[in-house]
C-alpha cells in the first residue's frame, strides 16, 4: 500500500499544503518597524548638516515635478539658508527668554546612530515670500502660526516619525497653516488626516520652484 497511487496523491497533497503555507506566510502584512531615535531642538553646531539635509530632502521630494535646474538652484542656496537658520535660532532664543512666541523653531530628528532622518520648522508669522509672490491676491490666513517645512527621509515613511515631528512642532493640535504642492498627494493625505483643509488660496510656486500649483491648508484649534 505504501507504493500505491493513493500514497503518491497524499504526498502531492501534503506538498501543496506546505507550499500554500509558505505563500500565506509571505502574504502576511509586514509590520513596519518604529523609528528608534530622537527629536530635539536644533543647535547652532548642527545648522550646516541640518540645512544640507533640508535641501536634499526638498530636491528628492519634488524631483518628479521639476527640471534638473531645480536641484542646482537649491544647492546654490545652502549658504544663504544656513545664515537664515542661524539668525532664526538666535531670534528663537531671545523670544523664549522674553516669554514670547518665536518666529521660527527648528527641530531635527536623528536615528539611533545619529543620522538625520527628519527636519521641521514652525512658528509665529507668515512666510515672507507669500506677500511678495502673490501681491494683491494674498489674503491673511485664519491663523498666523505657520508650519514652515517638514520632511523625512523615504526610509522612515510609514513609521510614525512624520507624525511625531508634526506633533512636536504643533503640540496639542494647535491651529496652524501651511503651503503644499497640489501634486504632492502623500503630503496632502498626511495633512488632511491631521485636520488641515484647503482654505481657498492657491498659486503657482514660481519659476524657481518649477511653477507648480500650490495650495494653502489651515487647521483650526483642536478645541
Amino acid at each position: 500500500a505504501a507504493d500505491g497511487p493513493h500514497s503518491n496523491a497524499g504526498g502531492r497533497a501534503r506538498g501543496v499544503l506546505r507550499e500554500w503555507g509558505h505563500v500565506r506566510r509571505l502574504l502576511r502584512p509586514v509590520q513596519v518597524p518604529r523609528v528608534t531615535g530622537q527629536i530635539a531642538p536644533l543647535t547652532h553646531r548642527e545648522v550646516e548638516e541640518y540645512v544640507r539635509a533640508h535641501v536634499e530632502l526638498t530636491i528628492l521630494t519634488y524631483a518628479h515635478l521639476v527640471g534638473p535646474e531645480f536641484a542646482a538652484a537649491r544647492r546654490a542656496e545652502l549658504s544663504e539658508w544656513a545664515d537664515d537658520v542661524h539668525r532664526e535660532l538666535d531670534a528663537c532664543a531671545a523670544a523664549v527668554a522674553s516669554g514670547v512666541e518665536p518666529h521660527r523653531r527648528h527641530l531635527v530628528a536623528r536615528n539611533a546612530r545619529g543620522g538625520i532622518v527628519g527636519v521641521g520648522s514652525a512658528g509665529e508669522g507668515v512666510e515672507g515670500w507669500e506677500t511678495r509672490h502673490l501681491g494683491e491676491r494674498w489674503v491673511p490666513p485664519a491663523t498666523t502660526f505657520v508650519l514652515s517645512h517638514l520632511y523625512t527621509v523615504p526610509g522612515v515613511h510609514g513609521t510614525g516619525l512624520g507624525q511625531a515631528l508634526l506633533e512636536a512642532l504643533l503640540p496639542g493640535g494647535r491651529s496652524a497653516y501651511l503651503w503644499v504642492f497640489a501634486e504632492n498627494h502623500r503630503a496632502l493625505r498626511f495633512y488632511e488626516r491631521n485636520g488641515f483643509r484647503a482654505d481657498g488660496l492657491a498659486c503657482d510656486s514660481g519659476e524657481g520652484w518649477g511653477a507648480r500649483p500650490l495650495l494653502r491648508l489651515a487647521r483650526p484649534d483642536a478645541g
